[in-house]
């Protein structure tokens, strides 16, 4: 996720992205010490059911629809961290990760030619994007 420390509204927010799961509920995964999707996808269900008085097939179901909310998660911060990294509007993020440009270190390793034509863009633009991305790249090692 995009949080480096998950504040509890955010992880409220996070539970409630999976379908079934409302504010009551969210409430009380997070009473039962569950800060995140990965951690409800490993629970014991038995246990967590009677800790919180949700029947086990309800608890199954929300688990079995946690691996595609993680994806949609993973795919909807790399849009913010690609639009803020570049300052871009999300809709041109979209197209970067449409082609395959997943991260800012993706995005240092693109070709400038190849990604301007397959975005529609110049290449100047997709050029100092490359070079902001690569020398983001070389500092953080």
């Amino acid at each position: 996720m995009l949080f480096l420390s998950a504040t509890k509204e955010n992880i409220l927010e996070e539970f409630q992205r999976i379908k079934g799961i409302d504010k009551k509920i969210a409430l009380a995964l997070y009473n039962a010490r569950i800060r995140s999707l990965k951690e409800l996808e490993n629970v014991e269900v038995s246990k967590l059911s009677k800790l919180i008085g949700i029947e086990q097939t309800t608890i199954k179901e929300w688990i079995e629809k946690i691996p595609q909310q993680l994806v949609t998660s993973e795919v909807e911060d790399s849009i913010q961290i690609l639009s803020s990294f570049l300052n871009i509007s999300e809709e041109i993020a979209e197209k970067l990760r449409n082609v395959g440009v997943f991260s800012i270190k993706h995005l240092s390793e693109e070709v400038p030619e190849l990604l301007a034509d397959d975005l529609e863009m110049p290449v100047k633009t997709v050029l100092e994007w490359i070079k902001k991305a690569k020398t983001h790249v070389r500092q953080k090692k």
